[in-house]
């Protein structure tokens, strides 16, 4: 066998033997291995580096003798230029596939693109579809001519929309119950510097302009909050404005401050139901009930106690503070209750859950159970009421949980509520009151 062009001997010549011979000979049935130069390709292919030698493996090729006959592209093992890589449109791009960094176009075949030996590119997936490839392959290679190519492009449901943001900026604002009633009085330092001052209506004046100088009478004008009428009511401070004669309320629900956010856009949204829903129920105009406040009242309860069963459990509630204002500044509600029925009303609604066969369940709880909001009335936490003075009688003025107290009072008059809602609707509530 004779040297190999763009080659070397490899193992068939001992690299002790100097010069190298041209020509050698390969008896019948050896084997070795000639070694290429950089550039260039073993024929026969050889995917296994020779023992004791180094790679890449394509630099090398086995070289047999078989009766006389060597192995190879003949006449023997040869060394040859790596041949380029020709991809086609129809063999390579897959389905909602383009070409995306294959880019070397075929000089005389636009639809065919190039890749140089021991070179890579990647497919590109339209939209909606990812790339999908065997293990351990992530692109188009070439190799001596050979495409290797197990890139497709996979449907891949489109992410969810990311959830617009809750505009549940604040939980509200507070609000002053002043079951007195408040006046701004005109008073006189002891400078003769004039300044307002807040005092109860309960007939108090100005106080001693003597013990007042003008840094005192500062301290009082600033805590001015604006004109009071001096009667009953629910003060806001926010917007300086009174609702007289109000009865305010705080109803607790079981029902996490973060899933009503993701409910209701906004919070104006939820309150604007939520009086819906609680004037359906008290038959009261929408426009006589006022959230201020929707508000997280968190806690921890303990179940089990003193047993091995005695576990905390995280309960997650939100408080509604809402008021029932009088009916004269809306028209045409005559007919309905003033806050402090309606406040009593929904304070017997609220404790009549049940005791027994004898004393059903109350219109809250039977009506209110198809009802987004009402329905997550938290039957455990209590009932927080205050009516302002002004009204007759001023009552019921309510706090904390008394359920037994209070479902004893009401017992006689929940029976005929509820018979008359069942048979009449609770339509007919206002006139049993009246």
């Amino acid at each position: 066998m004779a040297r190999p062009t763009f080659g070397d001997w490899g193992t068939c010549v001992d690299p002790s033997v100097s010069p190298s011979p041209l020509t050698i000979t390969l008896n019948h049935g050896d084997e070795c291995f000639i070694e290429c130069a950089t550039g260039y390709i073993g024929h026969p292919r050889q995917t296994v580096i020779p023992a004791g030698q180094q790679g890449p493996a394509s630099r090398w090729a086995l070289q047999t003798c078989t009766l006389g006959n060597l192995s190879g592209p003949g006449p023997g093992a040869m060394c040859l230029l790596p041949e380029t890589c020709e991809l086609l449109l129809s063999r390579d791009v897959p389905a909602n596939a383009t070409w995306g960094t294959c880019t070397t176009t075929h000089p005389t075949n636009s639809s065919i693109r190039l890749l140089n030996h021991g070179e890579t590119c990647e497919i590109m997936c339209d939209r909606d579809f990812n790339v999908s490839t065997a293990p351990g392959e992530t692109e188009i290679s070439c190799n001596d001519g050979i495409v290797t190519n197990d890139m497709s492009c996979v449907y891949t449901d489109p992410p969810e929309p990311e959830p617009e943001p809750s505009e549940w900026e604040d939980e509200g604002h507070w609000v002053i119950y002043d079951t007195e009633g408040t006046f701004v009085l005109e008073c006189t330092s002891a400078e003769d510097q004039t300044y307002r001052y807040v005092v109860p209506a309960t007939g108090e004046g100005c106080p001693d302009s003597d013990d007042v100088t003008n840094e005192l009478a500062q301290i009082y004008d600033d805590q001015y909050e604006g004109e009071r009428s001096g009667d009953p009511c629910v003060w806001d401070p926010l917007l300086y404005q009174e609702y007289p004669s109000a009865a305010g309320i705080n109803l607790t629900l079981a029902w996490a401050y973060e899933d009503m956010e993701a409910e209701y856009q906004t919070r104006g949204d939820f309150q604007a139901a939520f009086e819906l829903e609680m004037s359906d129920l008290l038959q009261v105009d929408a426009r006589r009930l006022k959230t201020f406040r929707t508000f997280r009242d968190d806690g921890i309860a303990i179940t089990g106690a003193g047993t091995p069963q005695e576990q905390e459990i995280t309960m997650h509630r939100t408080v509604v503070e809402f008021i029932i204002q009088l009916e004269e500044p809306i028209t045409n509600t005559d007919e309905e209750l003033d806050p402090t029925q309606a406040a009593g009303l929904l304070i017997e609604y609220y404790y009549n859950q049940g005791q027994d066969d004898d004393h059903p369940r109350s219109v809250l709880y039977k009506y209110s159970s198809s009802l987004k909001i009402l329905s997550r009335i938290d039957q455990t936490a209590g009932l927080d009421v205050i009516v302002t003075c002004g009204q007759n009688p001023c009552e019921p003025t309510h706090q904390g949980v008394l359920e037994w107290l209070i479902a004893g009072l009401f017992v006689s008059s929940a029976c005929i509520v509820a018979c008359v809602v069942m048979c009449y609707g609770r339509g007919k509530l206002a006139w049993i009151v009246n």
